[in-house]
């Protein structure tokens, strides 16, 4: 699992969404309630509109000539830290938004009602710009105030994290995730933050399970790739097995490495489906994911040559496999089906090599269903294929059928009204 996170810049932006910076007036009569003193009303006031005009740099400059009239009181410098801590954060500056949320969220000025949000963003400010001693203090005082949301139980693990906490880490993050789905949410960062942490502590197996329930939340590439990489090291894996993690990479959109996608055209040529070569090795090209000279080309080279004359023997071949009495021919001709796109084909050619028996891996035969059932969007159908697939493919069937769940509960969101 990759050791960088996401969670804390979102949360940033989140956090400051729909804030404005207020101005107290002097009052015209006396009262004991704390004023901004004269002078420093000014500049701000003249802030206040250049930020609410989305001019920050002119907000700024106008913070910092109210920042240097003498004679300010702890309630000047506390209204200064207000728009000081707005315009910083949203010129990027956070080492300086920083400061001042954080002198806001200790100041005795700070209203009740403001105390939550204002320790969040100093909390997620401070970690943003790597103080996490600071983002545990703020962190600290937060959980005081009552529990926290998703974003805020990230942040405040990941300072845990990166100050070697790695027990205090795991324990925020796993009651922070029970909060989160007995409420019904999905709490992608946090899973990333635990699976993170599990791995970080040896714990393969609980990391391996978090990010096994992290891809059905979401479909982030990095984190197939994590769990895909997990399985990779499987002793004895045969070349037909990698190519079906290679394939999960590519459906996911993990294959990224030039590396990668040598591999798997490698493994395509070698194994009989040139066409699968051939528009793997064009799409990583299109996208710039790999070079169009050096050992690509010559393999692109020869993954077209090869797929002129698949392309042509198609015929002939599923003449041939429908007439032996075994069902080998026709797994094999479902596979060529399946990498040329013709899915439905692929369907029915290894439906009639399972019914006929005397396979060489009745278990391969199960997958390779599976994956063209999964192209037609038959995921229910997938499913029930992959819980048939046994033997040393039982867990590359139960990657397979995470990526079928993950697919069913989008389309299930897409038809939901609100999802």
């Amino acid at each position: 699992m990759k050791k960088t996170f996401r969670a804390a810049s979102v949360a940033i932006f989140a956090a400051l969404v729909g804030m404005t910076a207020a101005i107290v007036l002097p009052a015209a009569t006396a009262d004991a309630a704390p004023r901004v003193s004269t002078a420093v009303v000014g500049p701000l006031q003249e802030a206040q509109a250049l930020a609410n005009a989305k001019d920050f740099q002119g907000a700024l400059v106008k913070v910092r000539e109210a920042e240097a009239i003498p004679d300010k009181t702890d309630f000047d410098q506390y209204a200064i830290d207000q728009f000081l801590g707005f315009v910083a954060a949203n010129l990027a500056d956070y080492p300086t938004a920083a400061g001042a949320y954080g002198r806001m969220a200790d100041s005795e000025f700070l209203a009740e009602q403001d105390r939550t949000n204002t320790t969040r963003i100093a909390m997620i400010l401070h970690y943003q710009i790597k103080d996490y001693p600071k983002a545990l203090a703020f962190g600290a005082k937060l959980a005081a105030l009552g529990p926290m949301d998703a974003e805020a139980s990230a942040v405040y693990a990941q300072s845990f994290y990166f100050t070697g906490n790695y027990a205090e880490a795991k324990r925020i993050t796993e009651e922070s995730i029970r909060v989160a789905e007995a409420a019904g949410k999905q709490p992608a960062d946090l899973l990333q933050v635990l699976a993170t942490t599990q791995l970080k502590m040896g714990d393969q197996a609980g990391g391996r399970a978090t990010i096994e329930k992290l891809v059905l939340y979401s479909d982030a590439p990095e984190y197939w790739s994590d769990l895909i990489t997990l399985s990779e090291g499987q002793k004895g894996m045969t070349d037909r097995q990698a190519l079906q993690l290679y394939r999960l990479r590519n459906a996911t959109g993990a294959l990224k490495r030039a590396d990668d996608y040598e591999i798997m055209a490698g493994l395509a040529i070698q194994l009989g489906v040139p066409n699968e070569a051939k528009t793997v090795l064009e799409d990583g090209m299109a996208k710039g994911n790999i070079g169009r000279g050096g050992k690509a080309s010559g393999l692109l080279s020869k993954a077209q040559a090869a797929t002129v004359n698949d392309k042509a023997s198609l015929p002939a071949f599923e003449r041939e496999a429908k007439g032996r009495s075994s069902g080998e021919a026709d797994v094999r001709l479902g596979e060529t089906y399946w990498t040329h796109g013709r899915f439905a084909e692929a369907e029915t050619a290894i439906r009639r090599g399972i019914a006929k028996g005397k396979l060489k891996d009745p278990n391969e035969a199960q997958l390779l269903l599976g994956i063209a059932l999964v192209k037609q969007n038959k995921l229910d159908e997938a499913i029930a294929a992959f819980s048939n697939t046994g033997g040393s493919y039982s867990s590359l069937a139960h990657l397979w059928t995470l990526f079928a769940k993950r697919k069913a509960n989008v389309a299930k969101a897409q038809t939901t009204p609100g999802g």
